[in-house]
């Protein structure tokens, strides 16, 4: 069983043969794997750096937010393997218009939900760190970190869906690239 993959009408893409299948999936998987993991990191080096202050608030403050941060992430992250899946079977059908079409609207609503989801954190980060518990301490600091969190996120998250978009027409490389790039010092 041989299965082609073109980026483009005319040119040659990923090759799947039966018998190298294991291989060709890790070496798809790995890349979106280390793309997860850098994401992963990010959280994890904000709250070891914040627990060295050995401030309980601080670091409460950090892991609301995070977890706020986290609940948005996971609503984009639906959106990309939704997008993923979809611009796949396309390219799989050698239907690049549609596939160009899919990642169009994916972005697009990308965006609008981006858009909306900020506007709507922004103003209320104290209220829903207040709904989650927080105390005055935490809700002062974490409101701080949700906002500055915030300023990138639009960015982020519509990356998210963008990267998806890249993995389903089989570059999983360069969407790990750009994570790494947008989560280096």
């Amino acid at each position: 069983m041989t299965t082609s993959v073109s980026r483009e009408p005319g040119t040659e893409g990923l090759i799947l043969q039966e018998e190298s299948l294991d291989r060709d999936i890790i070496t798809l998987a790995l890349p979106a794997v280390g793309e997860s993991l850098l994401v992963m990191m990010v959280f994890f080096v904000n709250t070891l750096l914040i627990g060295w202050l050995k401030d309980p608030d601080a670091l409460a403050a950090v892991s609301l937010g995070g977890l706020l941060i986290n609940i948005a992430n996971s609503l984009f992250s639906a959106l990309a393997v939704a997008a993923t899946s979809i611009v796949a079977h396309a390219y799989s059908s050698k239907e690049y218009e549609r596939a160009r079409k899919t990642g169009a609207q994916a972005i697009l609503l990308a965006f609008i939900i981006a858009g909306v989801l900020v506007a709507a954190l922004w103003p209320s980060a104290e209220l829903f760190l207040r709904i989650m518990g927080g105390n005055e301490a935490i809700i002062d600091i974490g409101s701080s970190y949700l906002r500055i969190i915030l300023s990138t996120s639009f960015f982020g998250f519509c990356l998210m869906v963008f990267n998806g978009i890249m993995r389903g027409s089989g570059d999983t490389r360069k969407p790990m690239y750009i994570t790494m790039a947008g989560t280096a010092p």
